[in-house]
């Protein structure tokens, strides 16, 4: 059964079961109404013959008031004998009747219901004390069923028109309620079938399907963008592999004829083949790097800042056999920030290592590490910068060194992969920072860091 099927018969059905449960409860509150109505005119018409019955019974009085408001009247004697007027029927007497007509006491009542030649009725018993017989009355219960069974057919047709009426109601509002779900459910199905991320979503409304519908076309818009990176960085990765293997081949084919080569064209051959497998290697470890997105497994702590960007620069400057200095840009600068430990160390260390491969050899590589104040738009905050002697950064490629597998003409004869500042800039995202990028006036870059001093503006990687 379809959704929007189950919300019309459950609305259908709760309307239903509260009419009846109201019919019935109405049908019974005037049937007992009805009824006390009689019990009152039988009790009233009896309160102005009794009196007149004295010992010996007088039987006049019965005569009289024998028809008194369609109410009929009998005298039933302790030995059994009834009375009734010229024109009233004989009234049927139970035991229960000849008790009271034998009873000692006066005013004891019974009521019951019984036929009266055929008509269902409703008779009173009273006695009259000292053993001196009871007097009946009777009245005639066929208005009191006609006026019933007109409620209960009116209940009945109300019912209906109440049920008829939910079910449309019912019917428009699952409509409304089911739509956005079906339209969301031909989104989701038409994503499957054709791997389209680009979906007609339903996004209106403020309740909870609205709600869904947006979150679902959000889900569609973070998967297109993760689908596009990782098409794009295939085909960078593909466009940069294309280079080393190519050379690789090239050398490969010169060894076929390594038996004419001289001993010095072999070493040459061999440590070309040995570079560039080296940077095949390193390339690799890049794509995958970054394939993997920037994740850590470790909770922003507090981390000695100062101590992690010497020891890190440290193992980069004797990988490369350089000299890098490690600077405070005020005494006030805190040594203890809150981060990520595996991911600030992994984007100083690509700092550094880009700072050596831009510089002369000879030339120092600058660290400094500084804080900015707090402003109304940004939080305080701390900067990591590393300083080179290189050859500087083209103006209009300062916003595109962090993009990856981005390399400007001076960098393409130099290894690496383009990949190490666009972790940077994975790492700064991360923190809820960003990454900065600067020409030397002396000659030269600065390429750095900022994250602000606190955590609250963390979030995590939204890397692909």
């Amino acid at each position: 059964m379809k959704l929007r099927s189950k919300l019309v018969l459950a609305l259908v059905s709760c309307t239903w079961v509260v009419a009846a449960v109201v019919g019935v409860l109405s049908y019974r509150a005037t049937a007992q109404g009805l009824h006390d109505e009689v019990d009152s005119s039988l009790e009233a018409a009896m309160s102005g013959v009794a009196p007149a019955l004295g010992a010996p019974v007088r039987v006049a009085p019965i005569d009289r008031l024998s028809s008194v408001r369609d109410i009929d009247l009998q005298y039933l004697g302790p030995e059994g004998a009834t009375r009734s007027g010229p024109d009233g029927p004989s009234l049927p007497v139970s035991d229960t009747d000849l008790e009271v007509a034998l009873s000692a006491q006066a005013g004891i009542v019974e009521f019951r219901d019984d036929a009266v030649q055929g008509v269902s009725s409703r008779i009173l018993t009273r006695s009259l004390g000292d053993s001196r017989g009871a007097l009946m009355a009777a009245r005639s219960l066929e208005e009191v069923e006609r006026v019933l069974a007109s409620l209960r057919l009116r209940i009945l047709v109300v019912s209906a028109a109440v049920a008829a009426v939910s079910g449309l109601v019912g019917a428009l509002l699952a409509r409304s309620i089911t739509e956005r779900l079906t339209r969301l459910t031909s989104a989701a199905e038409s994503v499957a079938s054709s791997g389209d991320l680009h979906a007609d979503v339903p996004r209106d409304g403020d309740d909870e399907t609205g709600r869904l519908g947006r979150a679902f076309d959000e889900m569609l818009s973070s998967l297109a963008l993760s689908s596009e990176r990782q098409r794009r960085l295939v085909q960078d990765a593909g466009h940069e592999l294309r280079t080393p293997m190519t050379s690789l081949r090239t050398n490969l084919f010169s060894l076929r004829g390594v038996q004419e080569m001289d001993p010095a064209t072999v070493g040459k051959v061999v440590a070309d083949l040995e570079a560039e497998a080296e940077e095949l290697s390193r390339l690799v470890e890049d794509v995958l790097e970054v394939a993997g997105g920037v994740e850590s497994d470790h909770e922003p702590e507090e981390v000695d800042i100062v101590a992690l960007t010497r020891a890190e620069s440290e193992r980069v400057a004797r990988r490369w056999g350089r000299s890098v200095s490690i600077g405070l840009a005020g005494s006030d600068t805190p040594t203890g920030v809150v981060c990520r430990r595996d991911l600030m160390a992994r984007a100083v260390r690509n700092l550094v290592d880009n700072a050596c491969k831009f510089s002369p050899v000879g030339t120092p590589v600058e660290v400094t590490v500084s804080t900015t104040a707090a402003t109304e738009a940004v939080a305080a905050g701390l900067s990591i910068e590393v300083k080179d002697r290189g050859p500087g950064i083209e103006q209009a490629e300062l916003e595109l060194i962090f993009d990856r597998f981005h390399r400007s003409d001076s960098a393409r004869s130099l290894p690496g992969s383009g990949l190490g500042l666009s972790i940077v800039a994975e790492v700064a995202a991360a923190h809820g920072g960003r990454v900065l990028a600067r020409n030397r006036r002396a000659g030269g870059a600065a390429v750095g860091i900022w994250v602000p001093l606190t955590p609250d503006s963390y979030r995590g990687p939204d890397l692909v």
